[in-house]
């Protein structure tokens, strides 16, 4: 029973310290992982929405700043 528990851990440290395959395919300007498929316009809108978000949580709950319609700060 010894042996079967050190053979799994070593399997284990096996399967978590070594990198895989890489499974993403580029056909052009487009992403393929799995059954996901995006393009590089879908990835820029998605990190500038990331952006603003982090902004309006940084400077309104953060700061404590107020922002005028243009998401500028209100002197």
């Amino acid at each position: 029973m010894d042996w079967i528990f050190k053979a799994r851990s070593y399997g284990f440290k096996i399967r978590y310290t070594t990198t895989a395959e890489g499974c993403i395919q580029w056909v052009g300007d487009t992403v393929l992982y799995q059954q996901v498929r995006f393009d590089m316009t879908q990835v820029q809108s998605m990190v500038h929405g990331l952006v603003e978000e982090a902004r309006d949580v940084l400077y309104s709950k953060l700061m404590r700043v107020d922002m005028d319609a243009d998401r500028q700060v209100d002197p």
